[in-house]
């Protein structure tokens, strides 16, 4: 894989081993550990070391441990993680206070060494929980027993206060159906569903057990507004009913900066917003565009034009004046874009147009029959090459993708013949149908700005202009352009929401002379769909 560490001969002599196989060669020594069976096939037993692999990222616990012992209130400190229900993987730091440094607002110590975590380390090596012990559980040999580490269920409610443990039987239902489906009994009135380790999936799950347990559906797009448990049991009790404009979720609704408003993808909600904005100024305002058919009070339009009139009638009965900061993720990348063009046709100021992997659609330019036939050929020989390339360059992380996108199939299909029309993920695949019809529909025309373009570090999926992905002749202006990390359906996922916040707020901080921004080689994610 190469001749060794740059200037760092002693890692290059513990990492690296004389290849048998070769003259003057050599092995990399990856530490995973494995058993030849007779049969010549390999059965993986794990790794050597302590590395564990959480959402694709390999993450080495030790280093998380080093960072919270840095900080003077940690005595001791360990990590590792537990299986949750639904499959996740929960990473647990248990921590033992300095003797001179004792705490009893547990809550508050807690929030600091998770700030203090930020500051050093990616996102998603922030663990989901600490607990704090009187002392770590120890082996005859004096070595921590991790295996006799409580989980978070154990070591419940010492740890929140009176204020904090729920009130209303309202919000013992929203604290159960949370433990369910988080896998935490560690839950306080105050405590927020995505800074526990939730996301769109788990919430679906989530306010299914709600309204099971309390009669009430809620949609999920409360969440986005009210994501901690009091609100969500304030909104059991009130039930208000939606208005016209409620496809505009403020997501942060106060702050002197130029508010930006994000329009959803091809699924029709905001869920990736909130794991954002604790990333992002706090004095940006932040308000998202989700679609009207997941509050059950209406449905998106079939035309892009139409989507963008629709949702800045909303914006401007919001924020008559101006000036605006649109963002659009995928397909609502098309609906920003058209949006940026009628606000300007009104004589309003488009401070900034950010396109989040969005590609420009060029299917209905006007050629002949025959030059369509041929550019359709070309394309799918173009696709094909690319996907072989991917394959040769990482054939493990190609057929997850593959097989990923096969289950997706598979689920889809099954909910199409058996799911009840009012479920959620049947809306949902039912609104992508119609976001993609839409896209396709839809005819660029240029746009006269500047454009950020967002695209995902890591590209699977076949693009023909792979620099501006297409966008170059229908933006006028120039045309700015930011990697961010993971794959397309990764880059608001919860691993990367800090690095892809640092990108977005550096994008919004520029002036026109930005410059292009790349992430850091650390930050790698393996496919995996949303």
């Amino acid at each position: 894989v190469a001749g060794g560490y740059l200037n760092r001969p002693d890692l290059t002599a513990e990492k690296f081993v004389a290849n048998p196989f070769a003259v003057n060669g050599l092995l990399y020594r990856t530490g995973d550990l494995g058993k030849l069976l007779p049969n010549g096939e390999i059965q993986c037993l794990g790794r050597i070391d302590q590395q564990v692999k959480i959402r694709g990222y390999r993450i080495e616990p030790e280093e998380i441990e080093a960072c919270l012992l840095q900080q003077p209130q940690i005595g001791q400190a360990v990590v590792v993680t537990k299986q949750r229900p639904g499959g996740h993987v929960a990473l647990l730091a248990y921590v033992v206070q300095s003797p001179g440094a004792q705490n009893r607002d547990l809550s508050d110590f807690v929030f600091r060494c998770k700030e203090a975590l930020k500051k050093s380390l990616p996102a998603y090596m922030v663990p989901n929980e600490i607990i704090v012990l009187e002392k770590l559980p120890v082996t005859p040999n004096g070595k921590i027993d991790k295996n006799a580490l409580p989980d978070v269920a154990l070591n419940n409610t010492k740890f929140k206060d009176a204020t904090e443990q729920p009130v209303t039987p309202q919000e013992k239902i929203v604290i159960g159906a949370w433990r369910a489906v988080l896998g935490i009994d560690n839950i306080g009135r105050q405590d927020d569903f995505f800074d526990l380790g939730g996301h769109s999936l788990l919430a679906v799950k989530m306010m299914r057990l709600i309204e099971k347990e309390s009669g009430v559906q809620l949609p999920l797009a409360t969440l986005y507004e009210h994501s901690t448990v009091e609100k969500i049991a304030a909104r059991l009790i009130t039930n208000r009913e939606e208005s016209d404009d409620d496809c505009l979720v403020a997501i942060r609704a106060e702050g002197t900066r130029i508010p930006f408003y994000y329009v959803h993808g091809a699924l029709g909600n905001v869920f990736g917003l909130p794991l954002l904005v604790k990333h992002l100024h706090p004095e940006q305002p932040i308000f998202g565009l989700r679609a009207k058919d997941l509050t059950g009070k209406g449905k998106m339009p079939d035309k892009v034009e139409e989507i963008a009139a629709s949702y800045l009638a909303a914006i401007l009965r919001q924020n008559p004046n101006g000036p605006y900061i649109l963002m659009g993720y995928c397909f609502g990348g098309l609906v920003a874009f058209e949006m940026a063009k009628q606000l300007q046709q009104l004589g309003k100021e488009v401070k900034k147009l950010v396109l989040i992997d969005t590609e420009a659609n060029k299917s209905q330019e006007p050629d002949a029959l025959f030059a369509r036939q041929f550019k359709s050929w070309m394309q799918f020989a173009r696709r094909k090459s690319h996907d072989l390339n991917y394959f040769l360059r990482d054939p493990k992380g190609k057929i997850r993708y593959e097989k990923l996108k096969l289950t997706e199939t598979l689920v889809k299909a099954k909910r199409d013949l058996v799911g009840p029309k009012t479920d959620p993920f049947y809306i949902a695949a039912e609104l992508e149908k119609r976001c993609i019809a839409a896209g396709k529909k839809y005819r660029l025309t240029p746009y006269e700005g500047d454009v950020c373009l967002l695209r995902a570090g890591k590209r699977i999926r076949y693009a023909e202009d792979e620099k501006y992905l297409g966008w170059r002749p229908f933006v006028k202006g120039e045309i700015k352009i930011y990697d961010v990390p993971g794959i397309h359906s990764e880059i608001f996922a919860y691993e990367n929401s800090g690095t892809t916040g640092a990108v977005l707020q550096r994008c919004l901080d520029e002036g026109k002379t930005g410059s292009r921004i790349l992430v850091p080689k650390t930050y790698h994610s393996e496919p995996s769909l949303i």
